[in-house]
Order: C-alpha cells, then structure tokens, then sequence
C-alpha cells in the first residue's frame, strides 16, 4: 500500500534523492520548498511553498496532515546568520504543528553533533559535543524532536550522517583536495593512517528510507558513514585524475605552528581546521543500522570517489 511522504528540503542534495526514491516505490510524494519549480524534477509530487525561516503556519500544517513519514531533511549549512532560524526556530514550529498529524519524524542531524572528536570510534552511544555552530543547531534540533515525541505527538528516528557527497554536487572541501593533488601541492601530515569520513548521498536516502519504513527504526538513532585511511583515499583520486600519489609527509607539531600565523591569511589553506581534516583519527559506526535495519551501501566509498573525481576532471 502506497504510503504518505512529507519532506522539506526537498531540493537540497538528501532531499531530491530521497524524493525520487520514494516516488519510484509508488509513494505519494509532499513536499515543502521555497522554489517550486525545483520540484518539477522530482517527479509526480504534491508542492507545499513555505520558507521554514518565515513559516506560515497553515502551510505547515498542510503539509504535515495525514503524512505517514515526515523527513526533516532542510537545514542551513553555509548562512550563519540564517542556521538558528531555519535549524533551531524552523524545527521548533514544524515539531509543534506535526503533533498528532504524522506517524514518524525521521530527523536528518549530522555527525557534527559528536564535536572534534580526534581518535577512537564513535557509536550512537558517544557523549554528544559539538563545537560548531552548526553542529549546535542540529544538537538543538535533535533535543526538539525528541522532547515532541517523548509527549506523544509521534514516533522519531534520527540518523547522523558523516561528509555526504556525490557527482552533481556544488563546490565541495573535496574539489580543493582535488586541485591540490593536481597541482602537485598535496602532502599528509603526521602519521599515517588518517582517517576520511565520507557517506555516498545514495546511501545516506538509502538508509533514510529504511528508518522511515521499518517498525524497528522507532526511537533509534543510527550513524550513517563509511571509512577509509587518507593513503588509500588519496590513492584512489591521483589515480582517477590521473597524477602521481604523492609520498611527501611533514610533521604536524611545526605545521601547527604555521596555521597559527599563515591561517589568518586570506587564500592560505593552512589552517588548523584542515590539518584537522588531514589528521583525525576517529570514525563512525555504523554498525547498529547494520544490524537492526539490514542496511547495506548501495554505492561503496571507492566507487563514489572514483564518480567524483571523473566529473571534476571533466568539468576542468
């Protein structure tokens, strides 16, 4: 039986995959967007206009009514100014108005809400500390959805995915990794075996799907990643651009030193928030939406990787 979908940020990147996996199951397909002619390309779905930052509230409740799953998938990653609005203040009015309207809230968080967070694995179960101000909104969106279904308003699952990425997606941190390895300027740091965080879009709708469908999903919260060494992912994209891997590795101790001054420098990538890219090593499991969902990737990190460094080669 075709199910009832409401998702906001449907033309994000989560969004329009998870659209179009739904619409493909038969699915009655709503959304909630600013831009309704972003929606055409989804496909045969219902159009809500609403700006969750300047929320109507007949909108919203439209949009929630009768909704067997509600995704929450919208929420301001660049604009500051705008991340407490949308992320914090938006969720706020859509968890109130949603009570007693929808079956399940499927929450989109991020696994920034775990913080800095340098080495060790981290399981659904770890202390919660972000340190950013995005990681705080989504730690703060989190807390509002599952206070609403703590009184009963309706069932929540949250997922907390890594660094999402895939073909067709706007400039990313991985472009400039990109440019440096073609350059010839790239070069690790510390010791080996860094970790790189990263989760195909694909997989993250994927498991979206699965936490919006399946009785055992109520009430969890699942980690949404995969892994590999730094040496292997940077490996892989020499390899698909075709430039020679590079072997130089600097001590991080001095490096730091640098950042210190040369980061505050306009254009110098020499900053300790990428030397933190460079040399974390922590990473997710995602075992428990394994075990309990039978989750698998659809995409593997390599195959994902190679896709993304063949269309930046191009587009070049």
């Amino acid at each position: 039986m075709a199910a009832t979908v409401a998702i906001t940020g449907a033309r994000g990147h989560i969004g329009r995959h998870l659209a179009r996996l739904h619409v493909a199951r038969g699915d009655l397909v709503r959304v909630l967007t600013r831009q309704p002619q972003a929606a055409q390309a989804l496909g045969p779905v219902e159009v809500v206009l609403c700006d969750l930052a300047r929320p109507r509230v007949d909108d919203l409740a439209s949009f929630c009514d009768g909704a067997d799953v509600l995704y929450h998938c919208a929420a301001e990653i660049r604009d500051e100014h705008r991340m407490e609005t949308t992320n914090v203040q938006g969720t706020r009015i859509l968890a109130q108005l949603a009570a007693g309207r929808i079956g399940r809230w499927v929450l989109v968080s991020s696994a920034a809400v775990y913080g800095a967070v340098r080495s060790g694995t981290i399981i659904e179960d770890s202390p919660t500390r972000p340190d950013s101000l995005y990681g705080r909104t989504k730690h703060e969106s989190e807390r509002i959805v599952l206070s609403a279904a703590a009184d009963g308003g309706y069932e929540t699952t949250i997922v907390r995915p890594s660094n999402i990425f895939s073909t067709g997606m706007p400039s990313t941190a991985l472009f400039r990794l990109f440019g440096m390895l073609s350059a010839g300027m790239f070069f690790f740091v510390g010791r080996p075996q860094a970790m790189m965080n990263y989760v195909h879009v694909d997989n993250v709708a994927t498991a979206l799907v699965q936490c919006g469908t399946l009785d055992a999903a109520a009430g969890r919260t699942y980690n949404v990643s995969d892994q590999m060494s730094i040496e292997r992912f940077v490996a892989i994209v020499a390899d698909e651009i075709g430039v020679r891997c590079p072997t130089l590795r600097l001590p991080e101790p001095p490096l730091r030193v640098l950042a210190g001054t040369l980061g505050k420098l306009p254009g110098i990538p020499l900053t300790h928030r990428n030397l933190d890219a460079l040399t974390v090593r922590s990473w997710y499991d995602s075992d428990r939406i394994r075990r309990e969902l039978s989750y698998n990737p659809v995409v593997s990190l390599e195959a994902g990787l190679r896709g993304l460094a063949r269309e930046w080669k191009h587009s070049r």
